[in-house]
């Protein structure tokens, strides 16, 4: 599998898969590259986790599930419009973004898993996938609402995490 790197211009901390026309692409940030340092096997587990992304067609699911959500979001705040009900399309929106949210987790913790066995396959420390994850609590800021991210929270990580490596062959 190959995909080209690059370098974002941002102090953010973040990395993420994408396209550029139809080469997959993993951009990362100054501040991603700042926060992992030196660690080899962190930086195996941040680009194994995002090379399952594209090896698993996330980046295609989320397009078609955005797809369909816009198209089920409209019909449904014209149907709760039709009956009267304020704010319809407020909370058909929002229904949207919670269920488009669920479905982001799933594919984090999935890209989690299969990373970690790439990860493993290329001789890297599995407990650099831990130290990652640490990582970006200790640089997280406080506050986000669960049910609003499209990730699980660094602790249900970490503990997936572990339980994995447990079962490592």
């Amino acid at each position: 599998m190959h995909a080209d790197l690059v370098l974002l211009a941002s102090t953010r901390i973040n990395a993420y898969a994408f396209y550029q026309g139809e080469q997959p692409t993993i951009g990362f940030t100054l501040g991603m590259l700042r926060l992992l340092a030196a660690d080899q096997d962190a930086w195996a587990a941040l680009l194994g986790h995002e090379l399952a992304h594209i090896h698993l067609d996330h980046l295609e699911g989320m397009r078609d599930r955005r797809g369909r959500a816009e198209i089920a979001s409209s019909l449904a705040g014209l149907v709760l419009s039709a009956i009267g009900l304020p704010l319809a399309n407020v909370a058909a929106d929002a229904a949207t973004v919670l269920a488009d949210r669920a479905y982001s987790r799933d594919d984090e913790r999935e890209a989690d898993r299969i990373g970690l066995g790439y990860m493993r396959k290329a001789g890297f420390a599995e407990k650099g996938a831990i130290t990652l994850q640490q990582l970006l609590l200790s640089a997280g800021t406080p506050g986000s609402l669960p049910f609003l991210s499209t990730h699980p929270s660094g602790e249900e990580r970490i503990a997936v995490l572990l339980e994995l490596m447990g079962s490592a062959p």
